[in-house]
Protein backbone atom coordinates (compact mmCIF):
# COMPACT_ATOMS: atom_id res chain seq x y z
CA UNK A 1 0.00 0.00 0.00
CA UNK A 2 1.02 3.34 -1.17
CA UNK A 3 0.25 7.18 0.94
CA UNK A 4 0.55 10.56 -0.66
CA UNK A 5 -0.85 13.19 1.04
CA UNK A 6 -0.59 16.43 -0.55
CA UNK A 7 -1.20 19.81 1.48
CA UNK A 8 -1.51 22.25 -0.98
CA UNK A 9 0.52 25.87 0.59
CA UNK A 10 0.21 24.62 3.95
CA UNK A 11 1.97 21.99 6.18
CA UNK A 12 0.53 19.83 6.42
CA UNK A 13 -15.54 6.66 16.25
CA UNK A 14 -17.49 6.28 18.23
CA UNK A 15 -16.62 2.55 18.81
CA UNK A 16 -19.22 0.35 17.48
CA UNK A 17 -20.21 -2.20 20.69
CA UNK A 18 -18.93 -5.66 19.55
CA UNK A 19 -20.63 -7.46 17.81
CA UNK A 20 -19.05 -10.66 18.67
CA UNK A 21 -19.38 -12.24 15.62
CA UNK A 22 -17.30 -14.11 13.25
CA UNK A 23 -17.10 -12.45 10.19
CA UNK A 24 -15.93 -14.00 6.50
CA UNK A 25 -15.29 -11.02 3.92
CA UNK A 26 -18.63 -10.22 2.62
CA UNK A 27 -21.09 -11.69 5.04
CA UNK A 28 -23.56 -9.90 7.48
CA UNK A 29 -24.03 -11.57 10.67
CA UNK A 30 -27.66 -13.33 9.81
CA UNK A 31 -27.22 -16.75 10.53
CA UNK A 32 -29.04 -18.80 8.66
CA UNK A 33 -31.79 -21.24 10.39
CA UNK A 34 -30.58 -24.27 12.36
CA UNK A 35 -31.04 -27.39 10.28
CA UNK A 36 -33.62 -29.57 11.46
CA UNK A 37 -32.86 -32.18 14.33
CA UNK A 38 -31.38 -35.36 13.15
CA UNK A 39 -33.78 -37.45 14.64
CA UNK A 40 -36.19 -35.50 12.50
CA UNK A 41 -35.15 -37.69 9.23
CA UNK A 42 -36.34 -41.13 11.13
CA UNK A 43 -39.16 -42.60 9.35
CA UNK A 44 -42.39 -42.25 11.07
CA UNK A 45 -42.88 -45.86 11.56
CA UNK A 46 -39.59 -45.85 13.90
CA UNK A 47 -40.49 -47.38 17.55
CA UNK A 48 -38.50 -46.67 21.00
CA UNK A 49 -36.41 -49.41 22.32
CA UNK A 50 -37.30 -51.99 24.91
CA UNK A 51 -35.90 -51.05 28.55
CA UNK A 52 -33.56 -53.30 28.25
CA UNK A 53 -31.84 -51.48 25.22
CA UNK A 54 -29.31 -48.50 25.53
CA UNK A 55 -31.48 -45.27 23.75
CA UNK A 56 -29.67 -45.34 20.19
CA UNK A 57 -27.25 -42.60 19.68
CA UNK A 58 -27.33 -39.71 17.04
CA UNK A 59 -23.84 -39.31 16.05
CA UNK A 60 -23.11 -35.42 15.91
CA UNK A 61 -20.69 -34.40 12.48
CA UNK A 62 -17.40 -34.05 13.29
CA UNK A 63 -15.73 -30.59 14.52
CA UNK A 64 -13.43 -30.88 11.28
CA UNK A 65 -14.57 -28.90 8.03
CA UNK A 66 -15.26 -31.26 5.38
CA UNK A 67 -15.31 -29.34 2.22
CA UNK A 68 -17.45 -31.31 0.70
CA UNK A 69 -20.35 -31.77 2.92
CA UNK A 70 -23.08 -28.97 2.00
CA UNK A 71 -26.03 -28.50 3.95
CA UNK A 72 -29.08 -27.25 2.29
CA UNK A 73 -30.70 -23.93 3.54
CA UNK A 74 -33.93 -24.24 4.78
CA UNK A 75 -36.57 -22.36 2.46
CA UNK A 76 -39.75 -20.60 3.28
CA UNK A 77 -40.32 -17.84 5.74
CA UNK A 78 -37.34 -18.38 7.79
CA UNK A 79 -34.81 -17.80 5.27
CA UNK A 80 -33.93 -14.31 5.56
CA UNK A 81 -30.00 -14.74 4.28
CA UNK A 82 -30.48 -14.24 0.03
CA UNK A 83 -28.46 -16.95 -1.69
CA UNK A 84 -24.94 -15.24 -3.08
CA UNK A 85 -24.02 -14.14 -6.07
CA UNK A 86 -21.24 -15.96 -7.81
CA UNK A 87 -21.99 -15.27 -11.10
CA UNK A 88 -18.51 -15.57 -13.03
CA UNK A 89 -17.57 -12.25 -13.83
CA UNK A 90 -18.70 -10.46 -10.79
CA UNK A 91 -16.86 -12.62 -8.05
CA UNK A 92 -12.87 -13.22 -7.72
CA UNK A 93 -12.89 -17.01 -8.48
CA UNK A 94 -12.42 -19.64 -5.94
CA UNK A 95 -12.29 -17.38 -3.01
CA UNK A 96 -14.78 -16.34 0.06
CA UNK A 97 -14.00 -13.90 2.37
CA UNK A 98 -15.05 -14.14 6.07
CA UNK A 99 -15.39 -11.19 8.78
CA UNK A 100 -15.28 -11.58 12.48
CA UNK A 101 -15.93 -9.85 15.27
CA UNK A 102 -14.06 -11.91 17.89
CA UNK A 103 -10.42 -12.67 17.29
CA UNK A 104 -10.56 -15.85 19.41
CA UNK A 105 -13.25 -17.13 17.39
CA UNK A 106 -11.70 -15.93 13.89
CA UNK A 107 -8.71 -18.23 14.82
CA UNK A 108 -10.68 -20.82 15.76
CA UNK A 109 -12.46 -21.08 12.43
CA UNK A 110 -9.07 -20.43 10.44
CA UNK A 111 -7.99 -23.78 11.87
CA UNK A 112 -10.54 -25.73 11.00
CA UNK A 113 -11.09 -24.85 7.85
CA UNK A 114 -7.55 -25.69 7.04
CA UNK A 115 -8.14 -28.84 8.20
CA UNK A 116 -10.89 -28.46 5.99
CA UNK A 117 -8.66 -27.61 2.51
CA UNK A 118 -8.81 -24.15 2.63
CA UNK A 119 -5.86 -22.21 1.91
CA UNK A 120 -5.40 -18.51 4.20
CA UNK A 121 -4.80 -16.03 1.14
CA UNK A 122 -4.77 -12.78 3.55
CA UNK A 123 -5.71 -12.23 6.92
CA UNK A 124 -6.60 -8.28 8.31
CA UNK A 125 -7.14 -6.87 11.88
CA UNK A 126 -9.57 -4.04 11.28
CA UNK A 127 -10.01 -2.40 14.52
CA UNK A 128 -12.45 0.63 12.69
CA UNK A 129 -14.95 -1.73 11.96
CA UNK A 130 -13.98 -3.90 15.48
CA UNK A 131 -13.85 -7.39 13.02
CA UNK A 132 -11.01 -9.86 11.87
CA UNK A 133 -11.09 -10.39 7.55
CA UNK A 134 -10.40 -13.87 6.31
CA UNK A 135 -9.55 -14.44 2.70
CA UNK A 136 -9.89 -17.84 1.77
CA UNK A 137 -9.10 -20.34 -1.22
CA UNK A 138 -11.85 -22.95 -1.28
CA UNK A 139 -10.86 -26.59 -1.93
CA UNK A 140 -10.33 -27.94 -5.41
CA UNK A 141 -13.47 -29.64 -6.67
CA UNK A 142 -15.83 -27.52 -4.33
CA UNK A 143 -17.99 -24.85 -6.15
CA UNK A 144 -17.86 -21.73 -4.61
CA UNK A 145 -21.67 -21.75 -3.68
CA UNK A 146 -21.31 -24.86 -2.11
CA UNK A 147 -18.37 -23.47 -0.12
CA UNK A 148 -20.28 -20.58 1.15
CA UNK A 149 -23.42 -22.48 2.44
CA UNK A 150 -21.14 -25.14 4.05
CA UNK A 151 -19.53 -22.33 6.25
CA UNK A 152 -22.72 -20.50 6.88
CA UNK A 153 -24.11 -23.66 8.18
CA UNK A 154 -21.28 -25.05 10.07
CA UNK A 155 -20.55 -21.57 11.07
CA UNK A 156 -23.30 -19.67 11.63
CA UNK A 157 -21.86 -16.70 13.93
CA UNK A 158 -19.64 -15.83 11.17
CA UNK A 159 -20.28 -13.64 8.19
CA UNK A 160 -19.16 -15.72 4.77
CA UNK A 161 -19.50 -14.21 1.31
CA UNK A 162 -17.77 -14.06 -1.91
CA UNK A 163 -15.30 -11.92 -2.87
CA UNK A 164 -17.68 -9.77 -5.37
CA UNK A 165 -16.17 -7.53 -8.06
CA UNK A 166 -17.23 -3.79 -7.87
CA UNK A 167 -17.43 -1.71 -10.97
CA UNK A 168 -16.93 2.21 -11.14
CA UNK A 169 -20.67 3.76 -11.16
CA UNK A 170 -19.80 5.46 -14.41
CA UNK A 171 -20.22 18.79 -14.25
CA UNK A 172 -18.52 23.09 -14.92
CA UNK A 173 -20.56 26.09 -13.25
CA UNK A 174 -24.20 24.53 -14.47
CA UNK A 175 -23.56 21.78 -11.75
CA UNK A 176 -23.12 24.22 -8.78
CA UNK A 177 -26.09 26.54 -9.22
CA UNK A 178 -28.21 23.25 -10.18
CA UNK A 179 -28.11 22.24 -5.83
CA UNK A 180 -28.06 26.06 -5.42
CA UNK A 181 -24.32 25.90 -4.43
CA UNK A 182 -22.72 29.00 -2.93
CA UNK A 183 -18.81 29.99 -2.04
CA UNK A 184 -18.76 33.07 -0.23
CA UNK A 185 -14.70 32.74 0.32
CA UNK A 186 -11.38 30.46 -0.84
CA UNK A 187 -12.24 29.44 3.28
CA UNK A 188 -15.54 27.04 1.94
CA UNK A 189 -15.01 23.79 3.93
CA UNK A 190 -11.87 24.61 5.95
CA UNK A 191 -13.66 21.82 8.75
CA UNK A 192 -14.93 19.93 6.33
CA UNK A 193 -13.44 15.96 5.92
CA UNK A 194 -15.07 13.79 3.09
CA UNK A 195 -14.12 9.96 2.84
CA UNK A 196 -14.17 8.49 -0.97
CA UNK A 197 -13.96 4.60 -1.87
CA UNK A 198 -13.35 4.81 -5.28
CA UNK A 199 -9.81 4.40 -7.55
CA UNK A 200 -6.48 5.85 -6.68
CA UNK A 201 -6.21 9.66 -7.61
CA UNK A 202 -3.34 11.29 -9.99
CA UNK A 203 -1.67 13.54 -7.14
CA UNK A 204 -0.15 15.55 -10.50
CA UNK A 205 -3.84 16.13 -12.11
CA UNK A 206 -3.90 20.30 -12.60
CA UNK A 207 -7.54 20.39 -11.20
CA UNK A 208 -6.07 19.20 -7.52
CA UNK A 209 -3.09 20.88 -7.09
CA UNK A 210 -2.98 22.95 -3.91
CA UNK A 211 -5.84 21.04 -2.69
CA UNK A 212 -5.65 18.94 0.38
CA UNK A 213 -5.93 15.44 -1.14
CA UNK A 214 -4.92 12.56 1.09
CA UNK A 215 -4.61 9.39 -1.21
CA UNK A 216 -4.18 5.34 0.18
CA UNK A 217 -3.90 2.73 -2.27
CA UNK A 218 -5.43 -0.85 -1.54
CA UNK A 219 -3.78 -2.26 -4.73
CA UNK A 220 -0.88 -4.17 -4.40
CA UNK A 221 -0.62 -4.68 -8.18
CA UNK A 222 0.91 -2.04 -10.56
CA UNK A 223 -2.40 -1.35 -12.66
CA UNK A 224 -3.83 1.02 -10.49
CA UNK A 225 -6.41 3.18 -11.87
CA UNK A 226 -6.82 7.12 -11.66
CA UNK A 227 -9.37 8.31 -13.85
CA UNK A 228 -12.38 7.69 -12.10
CA UNK A 229 -11.05 8.63 -8.66
CA UNK A 230 -9.49 11.74 -9.96
CA UNK A 231 -12.56 12.67 -11.29
CA UNK A 232 -14.93 12.35 -8.22
CA UNK A 233 -12.03 14.37 -6.03
CA UNK A 234 -12.27 16.77 -8.36
CA UNK A 235 -16.40 17.54 -7.80
CA UNK A 236 -15.46 17.73 -4.61
CA UNK A 237 -12.27 20.39 -4.07
CA UNK A 238 -11.23 20.75 -7.84
CA UNK A 239 -9.81 23.72 -8.85
CA UNK A 240 -11.44 23.99 -12.24
CA UNK A 241 -8.70 25.91 -13.69
CA UNK A 242 -7.89 23.40 -16.00
CA UNK A 243 -11.47 23.69 -17.36
CA UNK A 244 -12.52 21.23 -15.43
CA UNK A 245 -15.65 21.28 -12.64
CA UNK A 246 -14.94 23.81 -10.31
CA UNK A 247 -15.46 21.51 -6.93
CA UNK A 248 -17.48 22.71 -4.03
CA UNK A 249 -15.31 22.80 -1.92
CA UNK A 250 -11.38 24.99 -1.97
CA UNK A 251 -10.97 24.37 1.40
CA UNK A 252 -11.92 21.01 2.20
CA UNK A 253 -9.73 17.58 2.78
CA UNK A 254 -10.53 14.36 0.87
CA UNK A 255 -9.01 10.91 2.33
CA UNK A 256 -9.72 8.56 -1.20
CA UNK A 257 -8.65 5.14 -0.29
CA UNK A 258 -7.93 3.46 -3.62
CA UNK A 259 -9.51 0.12 -4.83
CA UNK A 260 -9.43 -0.07 -8.48
CA UNK A 261 -7.22 -2.06 -10.52
CA UNK A 262 -6.82 -1.64 -14.24
CA UNK A 263 -7.00 -5.32 -16.00
CA UNK A 264 -7.63 -5.99 -19.60
CA UNK A 265 -8.56 -2.29 -20.03
CA UNK A 266 -11.25 -2.71 -17.19
CA UNK A 267 -11.44 -1.09 -13.97
CA UNK A 268 -12.42 -3.24 -10.74
CA UNK A 269 -12.13 -3.54 -7.00
CA UNK A 270 -12.72 -6.65 -4.92
CA UNK A 271 -14.82 -6.82 -2.14
CA UNK A 272 -11.61 -7.54 0.18
CA UNK A 273 -10.32 -3.83 -0.92
CA UNK A 274 -13.15 -1.87 -0.06
CA UNK A 275 -13.55 -3.64 3.62
CA UNK A 276 -10.10 -1.85 4.40
CA UNK A 277 -10.58 1.07 2.92
CA UNK A 278 -13.38 1.64 4.78
CA UNK A 279 -11.82 0.29 7.73
CA UNK A 280 -8.96 3.29 7.02
CA UNK A 281 -11.54 5.55 6.59
CA UNK A 282 -13.25 5.21 9.90
CA UNK A 283 -10.50 5.29 11.59
CA UNK A 284 -9.64 8.54 10.35
CA UNK A 285 -12.82 9.58 11.91
CA UNK A 286 -15.02 10.82 9.06
CA UNK A 287 -18.33 11.09 9.60
CA UNK A 288 -19.23 11.04 5.23
CA UNK A 289 -17.97 8.80 2.99
CA UNK A 290 -18.59 8.66 -0.89
CA UNK A 291 -18.72 5.39 -2.60
CA UNK A 292 -19.05 5.66 -6.56
CA UNK A 293 -19.33 1.90 -7.12
CA UNK A 294 -21.85 -0.31 -8.29
CA UNK A 295 -22.30 -4.55 -7.84
CA UNK A 296 -24.48 -7.10 -6.88
CA UNK A 297 -25.42 -8.06 -3.21
CA UNK A 298 -22.44 -8.99 -0.71
CA UNK A 299 -23.70 -10.12 3.02
CA UNK A 300 -20.23 -9.05 3.89
CA UNK A 301 -20.92 -5.53 2.50
CA UNK A 302 -24.46 -5.21 4.61
CA UNK A 303 -22.18 -6.34 7.27
CA UNK A 304 -20.15 -3.60 7.03
CA UNK A 305 -22.04 -0.70 6.29
CA UNK A 306 -24.11 -1.58 9.60
CA UNK A 307 -21.18 -1.19 11.96
CA UNK A 308 -20.14 2.18 9.67
CA UNK A 309 -23.87 3.73 9.77
CA UNK A 310 -24.37 2.46 13.58
CA UNK A 311 -20.57 5.37 14.61
CA UNK A 312 -22.77 8.05 12.60
CA UNK A 313 -21.12 8.05 9.28
CA UNK A 314 -23.27 9.17 6.46
CA UNK A 315 -23.11 6.77 3.28
CA UNK A 316 -23.52 7.90 -0.04
CA UNK A 317 -23.46 5.70 -2.92
CA UNK A 318 -23.82 6.16 -6.52
CA UNK A 319 -27.30 4.34 -7.85
CA UNK A 320 -25.64 2.76 -10.84
CA UNK A 321 -26.08 3.03 -14.76
CA UNK A 322 -27.51 -0.30 -15.51
CA UNK A 323 -30.90 1.21 -16.70
CA UNK A 324 -34.13 1.56 -15.70
CA UNK A 325 -34.55 -2.51 -16.06
CA UNK A 326 -31.98 -3.30 -13.88
CA UNK A 327 -32.28 -5.04 -10.40
CA UNK A 328 -31.38 -2.78 -7.25
CA UNK A 329 -26.87 -2.42 -7.47
CA UNK A 330 -24.96 -2.53 -4.23
CA UNK A 331 -23.96 -0.68 -1.90
CA UNK A 332 -26.63 2.01 -2.22
CA UNK A 333 -29.58 0.26 -2.37
CA UNK A 334 -28.82 -0.97 1.06
CA UNK A 335 -30.38 -0.35 4.20
CA UNK A 336 -29.23 3.36 5.44
CA UNK A 337 -27.31 3.98 2.57
CA UNK A 338 -27.92 7.78 0.69
CA UNK A 339 -28.80 6.20 -3.18
CA UNK A 340 -28.05 8.95 -6.27
CA UNK A 341 -28.96 9.15 -9.88
CA UNK A 342 -27.54 11.62 -12.06
CA UNK A 343 -29.42 14.38 -14.05
CA UNK A 344 -28.22 17.02 -16.55
CA UNK A 345 -28.26 20.97 -17.50
CA UNK A 346 -31.88 20.24 -18.26
CA UNK A 347 -32.52 18.40 -15.69
CA UNK A 348 -33.62 15.66 -17.67
CA UNK A 349 -32.62 12.07 -16.04
CA UNK A 350 -29.55 10.20 -17.15
CA UNK A 351 -30.81 7.32 -19.57
CA UNK A 352 -28.85 4.73 -18.16
CA UNK A 353 -30.05 5.26 -14.43
CA UNK A 354 -30.67 2.61 -12.28
CA UNK A 355 -34.13 3.08 -10.81
CA UNK A 356 -36.22 1.78 -7.68
CA UNK A 357 -37.66 3.27 -4.65
CA UNK A 358 -34.51 3.05 -2.62
CA UNK A 359 -33.20 6.14 -4.43
CA UNK A 360 -32.83 9.15 -2.50
CA UNK A 361 -31.58 12.25 -3.91
CA UNK A 362 -30.81 13.07 -8.17
CA UNK A 363 -27.61 15.37 -8.27
CA UNK A 364 -25.87 17.00 -11.69
CA UNK A 365 -23.87 14.06 -13.15
CA UNK A 366 -24.35 14.13 -17.22
CA UNK A 367 -21.39 15.80 -19.39
CA UNK A 368 -19.43 17.05 -16.79
CA UNK A 369 -16.02 18.41 -17.84
CA UNK A 370 -13.97 16.20 -15.45
CA UNK A 371 -10.10 14.99 -15.64
CA UNK A 372 -9.34 11.65 -17.47
CA UNK A 373 -5.42 11.32 -16.03
CA UNK A 374 -4.73 8.07 -17.86
CA UNK A 375 -5.75 9.55 -21.29
CA UNK A 376 -4.72 13.13 -20.53
CA UNK A 377 -6.45 16.09 -20.68
CA UNK A 378 -10.44 17.08 -19.74
CA UNK A 379 -13.31 15.02 -21.09
CA UNK A 380 -16.96 15.15 -21.06
CA UNK A 381 -18.14 12.39 -18.40
CA UNK A 382 -21.43 11.11 -16.97
CA UNK A 383 -22.77 8.72 -14.97
CA UNK A 384 -24.35 8.55 -11.12
CA UNK A 385 -20.61 8.16 -10.12
CA UNK A 386 -20.07 11.95 -10.69
CA UNK A 387 -23.70 13.14 -8.93
CA UNK A 388 -23.25 10.61 -5.89
CA UNK A 389 -19.99 13.25 -4.96
CA UNK A 390 -22.53 16.27 -4.99
CA UNK A 391 -24.67 15.18 -2.60
CA UNK A 392 -21.76 13.76 -0.23
CA UNK A 393 -20.68 17.64 -0.72
CA UNK A 394 -24.29 18.55 0.54
CA UNK A 395 -24.21 16.07 3.56
CA UNK A 396 -20.99 17.16 4.70
CA UNK A 397 -22.07 21.00 4.67
CA UNK A 398 -25.32 19.75 6.40
CA UNK A 399 -23.19 17.89 9.35
CA UNK A 400 -21.08 21.31 9.39
CA UNK A 401 -23.48 22.95 10.85
CA UNK A 402 -25.75 20.34 12.64
CA UNK A 403 -22.64 17.90 14.50
CA UNK A 404 -25.14 16.51 17.20
CA UNK A 405 -28.01 15.73 14.58
CA UNK A 406 -28.86 12.08 13.56
CA UNK A 407 -28.80 10.72 10.12
CA UNK A 408 -32.69 10.21 9.84
CA UNK A 409 -32.78 14.57 10.79
CA UNK A 410 -30.20 14.75 7.61
CA UNK A 411 -32.25 12.77 5.53
CA UNK A 412 -35.91 14.76 6.48
CA UNK A 413 -34.06 17.89 6.32
CA UNK A 414 -32.30 17.13 3.14
CA UNK A 415 -35.40 16.07 1.54
CA UNK A 416 -37.46 18.93 2.88
CA UNK A 417 -35.55 21.23 0.57
CA UNK A 418 -35.08 19.00 -2.82
CA UNK A 419 -36.72 20.49 -6.03
CA UNK A 420 -39.13 17.42 -6.63
CA UNK A 421 -38.52 16.25 -10.18
CA UNK A 422 -41.46 13.67 -10.40
CA UNK A 423 -44.30 14.71 -8.42
CA UNK A 424 -44.61 14.44 -4.58
CA UNK A 425 -43.51 11.90 -2.16
CA UNK A 426 -40.18 10.11 -2.81
CA UNK A 427 -39.97 9.10 -6.82
CA UNK A 428 -38.33 5.82 -7.82
CA UNK A 429 -36.35 8.10 -11.01
CA UNK A 430 -36.07 10.94 -8.77
CA UNK A 431 -36.28 10.29 -5.02
CA UNK A 432 -37.04 13.38 -2.84
CA UNK A 433 -35.61 15.66 -6.04
CA UNK A 434 -32.78 17.63 -6.85
CA UNK A 435 -30.72 17.72 -3.63
CA UNK A 436 -30.07 21.87 -2.57
CA UNK A 437 -27.32 22.87 -0.30
CA UNK A 438 -28.64 24.02 2.79
CA UNK A 439 -26.94 27.04 3.00
CA UNK A 440 -23.66 29.19 1.27
CA UNK A 441 -20.08 27.83 1.99
CA UNK A 442 -17.89 29.68 3.60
Amino acid sequence: MRLFRVWGSGSAGRAVRSLGALVVVAAFAVAPPASAPIAANYPSTHTTPPPSLPPPVVPRPPPSLPPNVVTPPETGPAQTTPPPDTTPGRVVPNQVVVLHTDPQAAAAFRAQAIQGGYTVLEESTLPGLGTVMSVLAIPQGVTLEAAITTLRSQFPDAVVSPNTLYDPGTGNAFARSLINWQVRSERCGRNVRIGIVDSDVDMGAPSLRGRKVRNRSFVDSGARATNHGTAVAAVLVGTGLDGSVPGLFPAAEVYVAGVFERIGGRAQSQFARVVKALNWLILERLKVINMSLTGPFNLGMLFTLKIALRRGITIVAAAGNAGPGSPPLHPAAMPGVIAVTAIDAQRRPYVYNNQGSHIAFTAPGVNLPLPVPEQGGIRPQSGTSFAAPYVAGVAALWRQANPRAGPDMLLSDLASRAISLGGRGRHPVFGFGLIQAPQACG
